[in-house]
């Protein structure tokens, strides 16, 4: 339902939800917690002024290291690494998740537009992790890390 919603209002559903946690199970959002949400300010509200970034300032021996660091992916070819990985309970707790969605829906129409993908839990349990440990959501500036 609040993707119907935010799509008919035109707005951008991540940014709310980056912008506010949702009150519904798992903190997901709930066409309640778009009431009142204009076209446009959601936008805005994903990054506030002052938000919690800071700037590092970098010693010179972790500055030439970012700068070979730097020279070596643009420079020495790249490989990739491929692995098996069980999430057999991971989509199990979709199943309950999307299970309970379906049944507190309010009408047939929210119960078939209720659904969290396996890329929902993912991509929160990135932005949670990112929360909690600020060096994994860094970039290097080029005489600073912005965290």
């Amino acid at each position: 339902m609040a993707r119907r919603l935010a799509t008919e209002q035109g707005l951008d559903l991540a940014a709310v939800a980056a912008s506010k946690p949702g009150t519904g199970m798992g903190g997901m959002l709930c066409a309640a917690d778009l009431a009142g949400v204009k076209p446009g300010a959601a936008i805005g509200a994903a990054f506030p002024s002052g938000a919690a970034s800071r700037d590092l300032p970098i010693s010179p021996a972790r500055a030439a290291l970012g700068r070979r660091l730097t020279e070596s992916q643009r420079t020495v070819p790249h490989y990739y690494l491929t692995t098996d990985i069980e999430v057999d309970e991971l989509f199990e707790l979709r199943d309950q998740i999307n299970t309970r969605l379906t049944k507190s829906a309010a009408s047939k129409e929210e119960a078939e537009n209720a659904k969290v993908t396996l890329n929902d839990i993912i991509m929160k349990a990135v932005a949670a992790t990112c929360l909690k440990v600020p060096d994994c959501n860094s970039s290097w500036q080029g005489d600073f890390i912005r965290q």
